[in-house]
């Protein structure tokens, strides 16, 4: 049946095809050029770092693509699931064994290699293009604080300047005083008073031509008046005027990467994409100003920052735009808008229109009672609102009341086919699921935990440096990228992946969660001190986790008030005093539908929780469900940090699990000992691979370890030992001494199946066990 269902899609596929369309996937198999490579071996090639010449050279790459075909009209229709799988399975093989496929199916897996490569190279051209920003702007500060050295000395000596013409000048100093010192009386007489103020102004034009003096000495008028332009011309953080000077040699190829790819608004706000479009109606312009008509009317620049407005308008020139920073304050909100996206690309996976794929109310009908029922959510918008302020308002109550290298006969290259073949992503995760479920089985591991919680966190592991996903890490003092883990209460890995270090952690944490397809199903979730951001607390509430992170930096954490007049007598001074941060409950209700949407958009899979957190941790106020998420999530923040606050015993398990986490990451740099533990490939999809196999060997150690651990116990039962859960919950499985990671890997015994093992064991875990210690 699966069979007959591919042979219909191939066909269907191959028939909106015309010959000349595959005539040119066909050549992709075909080998030649100086380098002796194929297209197809072209078409897998991931991006580099973003450097000026790579950018370029990726732009060039899309453009080839897409002469390539009309992906989108061949394959519509055919499910993304769908694409993704014949994608993969291409991806996977090379040209001679494509070669080697039936017409219709070769033509077909090629036109889906092809369309997921378009669109991840107009995600790589977005992310180069936003990091290319990003490095414009760092340029600038950097040459702002070199200015501000640079005019240390020239500060310094206006102020000398300034302060000896104030002494000059003082009034204090051109009153008469008598021989106390005293102000002198006024003089009796007409002729007397005339005398002393001839006198004082004598006195006061000396102190004039003294001052004049002063500042000729340190130059002249118009010098000084240079100096002090010079000066105000950058004080405070105005690098905005600096901006533009880096862009020299990035414009033509930005220019040309915008004309590539297409913008939509996600929103009603198209401010940005106009300021663009003026943008680039100019772009061909010499001339230093342009004007600010656009369509007639005065550009709308209000999205921009005062200090970037000030950058690009001139008091003397009304109604004119410095062209260059104008271009250069374009680039630098389209980027921001393409993070936080209020601005997506079409075509793009990671930059896509994240609102549209959101389900119609009218579709979630059948599917709110289900969700309801599995999360515990109330299943009405009153409900729903009820239950998080009750919910905050008891907690606050509560916490008032507390307040007191070795492989034999196996080369180098068969091993690399057979990865390339047979390893995947999705093949290592089930191996990795495969391994959990058994180790669930273990009695032992009831000592550990119950499995209903989880602890996410990440390790740095270096990289080469040309690729996309390389950077410094200021948090881990590395070069490379982060390996992200969650690692259940029971010790062993339910997910892991390969992230790059300068994003934001905490917009992983349920990405392991909603993927882990084993049997232990977490509902706790611990993570170190990122996961205790905006609004990271509020998709917890709605997906039903629980979740509970280190916090720390408490001088920075608001609590809010379910109301205005909530007090509490011995925890009011953690709230605001003057009124404000209290939770707008009318919001919160107004928008249940829209949170209700997001929900069941990430359960069906139609919406990557990934995408999600990144759009709405990046500050976006432009859409009314970033302001609803915030409410929700000030709720349930403030909720789990009067939890953490008023109960000790919450705060040692916290820290319990997430020391886990760093035992595990200390593990796994153990045993990943070859190439001093560098990832040596580019590609993100292979260092994705070496991540998850990482994790994948790790978790066969500890099984294999803790079925060690329990012949061990047995054998003291054995010799009259009375062994206790107790003590078995001080043992970890994160053992070394006992594994020789230099010895010999028979490949020859891969085919011997094991004998089975023995999950039980004879020991009371029923009975109360103490808290976790840290691993």
């Amino acid at each position: 049946m699966r069979r007959e269902v591919n042979e219909d899609i191939f066909h269907a596929v191959r028939s909106r095809m015309t010959l000349q369309d595959r005539a040119r996937l066909q050549g992709l198999l075909e080998v030649g050029g100086l380098d002796r490579k194929s297209g197809l071996n072209r078409l897998k090639k991931a991006a580099k770092r973003p450097s000026w010449s790579h950018l370029k050279e990726q732009h060039k790459h899309l453009q080839w693509m897409d002469l390539l075909g009309d992906t989108d009209a061949w394959l519509e229709g055919l499910a993304p699931g769908k694409i993704a799988d014949f994608a993969a399975e291409a991806s996977a093989l090379d040209a001679a064994e494509l070669r080697d496929y039936e017409p219709g199916k070769r033509t077909a897996l090629l036109a889906c290699l092809v369309h997921a490569a378009r669109r991840r190279a107009r995600d790589d051209l977005a992310e180069m293009f936003c990091r290319r920003v990003a490095t414009k702007l760092k340029n600038a500060k950097d040459e702002l604080e070199e200015i501000r050295k640079q005019q240390q000395v020239l500060v310094e000596r206006m102020i000398g300047t300034y302060r000896t013409v104030l002494e000059r000048i003082d009034p204090a100093d051109l009153v008469p005083r008598g021989p106390d010192g005293a102000p002198a009386p006024v003089p009796a007489g007409k002729k007397a008073r005339r005398k002393a103020a001839r006198a004082l102004a004598a006195q006061r034009a000396a102190a004039l031509a003294m001052a004049q003096k002063a500042v000729l000495v340190s130059g002249s008028f118009d010098a000084e008046f240079a100096d002090i332009e010079a000066v105000s011309a950058h004080h405070g953080n105005n690098h905005e005027v600096l901006v533009a000077r880096f862009y020299k040699r990035d414009r033509a190829p930005m220019f040309d990467l915008i004309g590539t790819l297409e913008f939509e608004a996600v929103s009603e706000d198209r401010r940005v994409l106009d300021a663009l479009e003026h943008a680039r109606a100019h772009q061909s312009a010499t001339r230093e100003y342009i004007s600010e008509l656009y369509e007639g009317q005065p550009l709308n620049l209000g999205f921009a920052s005062q200090n970037w407005q000030r950058a690009v308008r001139d008091r003397r020139r009304p109604g004119m735009l410095h062209r260059r920073r104008f271009e250069a304050l374009v680039f630098t909100y389209l980027a921001e808008q393409l993070r936080t996206g209020d601005v997506a690309i079409t075509g793009s996976d990671t930059f896509a229109n994240w609102l549209e794929q959101l389900p119609d109310w009218e579709e979630c009908g059948p599917k709110l009672a289900q969700l309801c029922e599995e999360t515990g959510l109330p299943g009405t918008a009153e409900e729903f609102t009820a239950a998080l302020r009750g919910r905050l308002e008891a907690t606050a109550a509560e916490a008032f009341a507390e307040a007191a290298r070795h492989i034999a006969g196996v080369s180098t290259h068969e091993l690399g086919a057979i990865a390339n073949r047979h390893l995947s992503i999705d093949k290592i995760n089930e191996a990795i699921t495969d391994v959990v479920n058994a180790f669930m089985r273990l009695d032992l591991v009831k000592a550990w935990g119950d499995g209903t919680s989880v602890a996410a966190d990440g390790t740095q592991m270096d990289t080469f440096i040309d690729n996309l996903l390389a950077e410094t890490s200021i948090r881990y003092g590395g070069f490379g990228g982060i390996a992200y883990h969650h690692i259940s209460d029971q010790f062993i890995a339910l997910f892991s992946r390969f992230i790059p270090c300068g994003v934001w952690e905490a917009v992983y944490i349920f990405d392991g969660l909603l993927k882990n397809a084993s049997e232990m199903k977490p509902d706790t979730i611990h993570a170190d001190t990122q996961g205790q951001s905006f609004p990271v607390f509020c998709l917890a509430h709605l997906m039903g986790f629980e979740l509970m992170p280190r916090i720390r930096n408490w001088k920075d954490r608001t609590f809010y008030r379910p109301s205005a007049s909530a007090r509490y007598r011995h925890i009011d001074a953690l709230f605001d005093q003057g009124g404000r941060n209290v939770i707008d409950w009318r919001l919160i209700e107004a928008h249940w539908r829209d949170l209700m949407r997001v929900s069941i958009a990430i359960r069906e899979g139609t919406l990557a929780s990934l995408l999600l957190l990144r759009r709405l941790g990046s500050n976006s106020k432009r859409n009314q469900i970033y302001r609803a998420f915030r409410e929700v999530d000030r709720a349930v923040a403030t909720v789990q940090m009067l939890r953490f606050i008023s109960d000790p015993s919450l705060r040692r398990r916290v820290t319990a699990a997430t020391n886990k986490v760093e035992s595990f990451n200390n593990f796994t740099d153990w045993l990943a000992f070859c190439n001093g533990g560098v990832i040596a490939e580019n590609d993100p999809a292979e260092q994705e691979k070496a991540v998850k196999l990482t994790s994948l060997l790790a978790n066969c150690v500890i099984f294999h370890t803790t079925l060690d651990l329990m012949d061990v116990v047995r054998e003291l039962q054995t010799e009259g030992w009375q062994i206790t859960g107790e003590d078995l919950a001080a043992i970890s499985p994160y053992l070394t001494d006992h594994i020789m990671r230099f010895g010999t890997y028979a490949t020859s015994e891969l085919a011997v199946r094991p004998g089975a093992f023995d999950p039980h064991l004879d020991v009371d875990f029923e009975e109360e066990q103490p808290e976790p210690a840290a691993a």
